[in-house]
């Protein structure tokens, strides 16, 4: 903080005010690396002021004084959605959505993006968060001459890369040819920075990466032992093929990563442990010494 500072003033003695954004995109470990250097800094500094801004993942270590923002209720997400759309938006639109699609309009930009698909095509029903970050990818290459496949098919690869590494990566590592680095560069969904890229909202990288899981270009097994970063992706991923996927991958992640398995458990089905059904009994903690032995 001194060097920043410089000659200007002494953070020491007219104090800071600092925010950190997006410390749940590192993951959990490296998150709550953070979120410790922060205390250190905060009680080194007692006239400075930190504040850290995420999502509440599970994991993630609990100090200070903690500040949920409310996501929008029924009637404030319809609202908004009416003022994008237009006035013709009735409350049906509410049961005509699927529990993920409402639940996902709880969140501004959701909504927003719900109320301009609305007004634009009024006639194709009520779409699907799936669709909503879909519409929207094709929005933001409007002016490209890339096939849709093909657009497709590069956010899925920046998505994976870009959750492995945790932060930006290099435009050549998505692909070596120069428009389609020029098309990924200059959307709307992709920021570039000191010839590194990644998606201007975590939401669209998460839903990417749940493509990338579902549609089989990356192998669940691989997740596991590389990042808890990939926690939110295979959540959507369970969410939107919840059947066979959703058993898969936690029968895998319980056999392979117990640890990575609870974290993602807690992800999918918050009240699991609150309502459990058909747990098997195995005995006392004796018994079941014996079993392992």
């Amino acid at each position: 903080m001194n060097r920043i500072t410089g000659d200007v003033a002494s953070p020491f003695i007219q104090g800071t005010f600092v925010v950190v954004d997006k410390i749940d995109e590192l993951g959990i470990t490296e998150a709550n690396n953070l979120i410790d250097q922060l205390v250190v800094s905060a009680d080194a500094n007692p006239k400075s002021t930190l504040i850290a801004s995420l999502r509440p993942l599970p994991g993630l270590k609990q100090v200070g004084t903690r500040v949920d923002m409310p996501l929008l209720t029924d009637e404030q997400s319809l609202e908004l959605i009416r003022k994008i759309a237009g006035e013709q938006v009735l409350p049906g639109v509410r049961l005509s959505s699927s529990g993920a699609t409402w639940d996902a309009t709880k969140r501004p930009l959701f909504a927003i993006m719900m109320g301009v698909e609305l007004r634009q095509n009024p006639d194709e029903g009520v779409p699907s968060a799936s669709d909503l970050v879909r519409r929207m990818a094709g929005r933001a290459f409007a002016d490209s001459e890339l096939p849709t496949e093909r657009v497709d098919d590069l956010l899925k690869t920046l998505a994976v890369q870009t959750t492995i590494s945790g932060k930006p990566v290099p435009n050549s590592r998505i692909s070596r040819n120069i428009r389609e680095q020029h098309d990924l560069s200059n959307s709307r969904l992709v920021l570039e920075q000191d010839d590194a890229i990644d998606f201007t909202l975590a939401v669209f990288r998460e839903w990417f990466a749940a493509r990338a899981i579902i549609e089989g270009d990356v192998s669940f097994g691989s997740l596991i032992p590389a990042s808890d970063r990939w926690i939110i992706p295979i959540s959507i991923a369970t969410n939107a093929d919840k059947e066979e996927l959703c058993h898969s991958i936690m029968t895998e992640s319980s056999s392979t990563d117990p640890g990575f398995g609870s974290l993602l458990l807690n992800e999918i089905d918050p009240g699991w442990y609150f309502s459990p059904k058909n747990v098997p009994s195995f005995g006392t903690a004796i018994e079941m010494g014996h079993q392992v032995y």
